[in-house]
C-alpha cells in the first residue's frame, strides 16, 4: 500500500484536476472556462498527465457503474465561477480508490505521488524495512518501498539511497528508476538519480545493473561504479569501496578530489547552492572530512585550501573563487 502521506503539491494537483474533470465531464463548461482549463493544463506537465488520467474514466475502461456513480457524487457539480472546491484527505482517498477500478491507483504514475520516505534538503533519514534491510535516504530524495511480496522493490523517485540488504535469496531486492534496475546479489550499494542517468556504486558484495530496455546487464563488485542511461549500462572509473556511501554517516570524505566536485557534493545538502566555476577552479584539489550537517564549518575548511577562497556575492550567496597567495587566516 502507498504511504498515507500526501505532499501539498500533489494533493493540490489531484484536487484541481478532479474539479476540471467534473466540469468537463458535465459538458456544461463555458468557452471561458474551457480556455481557463487549457491554460491550467498547459502550465505544468503534471497537470496534463493528471487530468488525462482522470478524463480517461469510463465504464469501458473497467469502472463499474457503482464506482462511476460514487465518483460522480464525489466530484460533484460544476464549481461556481471564481471558486475552487477543496478536497480533504478522505475525499482524495476515495477518488483515488475509484481510480483503482481501472488500475489507475496501482499505476506508478499515481503511486509515485505518495512517497513512503521523503527527505528535505539538508537532512538524511535511515529507514528500517520490514524484511530487515535498511535504507539511508539522502538529502532531497524520495522513495517508494514494497518488501512484502515475492520480490522486494524500492522505487527511487529522486535523489539517492544507500541500501544495506538483508539476505533472502528467494526474494530479490531491486531498486528501480526510469533508467533501469539494480538487483542486490549481496549487501551494500548506492543508487543515485543524476542528470545524466542512474549512477550505481557498490560498497560490498555484488549487484546486477540492467537498463530499462533490452540490453546486456552488468555485474558490479566492490568499488565498481556504472551509469545506466540511454538504454545501456556503462562502466565508470572504480572508487575505493570503503568510501562509497560514506555520506550516510553525515560526513563527506574527500581524498585528493577536484574542489569543484566537492562543492557539487556539498550542494546536495543546501537550499541555496555554493556558486562556482569548475573551469576557473580546475587543478585545485582537496583532501579532508566535511560535516554535511554543519555547512559553515565545511565552507570554512574549504576556504583554507591553497588557491581557493569563499566570498559572498551581493545577494548574500556564497561563491568559491580562485585566488593567488596564501589562504586567509
Amino acid at each position: 500500500m502507498p504511504s498515507p502521506a500526501l505532499t501539498e503539491a500533489s494533493a493540490r494537483i489531484v484536487a484541481e484536476a478532479a474539479d476540471w474533470a467534473a466540469l468537463l465531464d458535465s459538458q456544461s463548461a463555458s468557452a471561458a472556462q474551457r480556455t481557463a482549463f487549457r491554460q491550467w493544463r498547459d502550465a505544468d506537465p503534471a497537470h496534463r498527465e493528471t487530468i488525462e488520467r482522470m478524463l480517461a474514466f469510463a465504464p469501458a475502461a473497467g469502472v463499474s457503474g457503482l464506482e462511476r456513480r460514487a465518483l460522480d457524487r464525489l466530484l460533484g457539480s460544476e464549481p461556481k465561477a471564481g471558486q475552487r472546491r477543496r478536497m480533504g484527505g478522505a475525499a482524495l482517498a476515495l477518488l483515488l480508490a475509484a481510480l483503482g477500478g481501472m488500475a489507475g491507483w496501482r499505476s506508478d504514475f499515481v503511486q509515485d505521488r505518495f512517497p513512503d520516505y521523503q527527505v528535505a534538503v539538508g537532512n538524511l533519514r535511515s529507514a528500517d524495512l520490514a524484511d530487515g534491510s535498511t535504507l539511508t535516504v539522502d538529502s532531497g530524495s524520495a522513495v517508494r518501498t514494497d518488501v512484502t511480496g515475492r520480490a522486494r522493490k524500492v522505487r527511487l523517485l529522486r535523489g539517492r539511497v544507500l541500501a544495506h540488504v538483508a539476505h533472502d535469496p528467494a526474494r530479490p531486492f531491486v531498486v528501480e528508476t526510469p533508467d533501469g534496475t539494480v538487483t542486490a546479489l549481496g549487501t551494500a550499494f548506492t543508487v543515485s538519480r543524476e542528470q545524466e542517468g542512474t549512477l550505481v556504486e557498490v560498497a560490498a558484495s555484488r549487484v546486477r545493473a540492467c537498463a530499462a530496455v533490452t540490453a546486456p546487464c552488468r555485474e558490479l563488485g566492490p568499488g565498481d561504479r556504472a551509469l545506466i542511461a540511454r538504454g545501456r549500462v556503462s562502466p565508470l572509473r572504480a572508487a575505493p569501496a570503503a568510501g562509497i556511501g560514506q555520506w550516510a554517516s553525515g560526513w563527506l570524505e574527500v581524498d585528493d578530489q577536484e574542489v569543484s566536485a566537492v562543492i557539487d557534493a556539498l550542494n546536495r545538502y543546501r537550499t541555496v547552492p555554493i556558486r562556482h566555476d569548475a573551469a576557473a577552479l580546475a587543478g585545485i584539489r582537496v583532501t579532508g572530512s566535511y560535516p554535511l550537517a554543519d555547512q559553515d564549518r565545511a565552507l570554512k575548511a574549504i576556504g583554507r585550501t591553497p588557491g581557493a577562497e569563499i566570498v559572498r556575492d551581493g545577494d548574500g550567496a556564497w561563491r568559491l573563487i580562485r585566488r593567488s597567495g596564501p589562504p586567509r587566516p
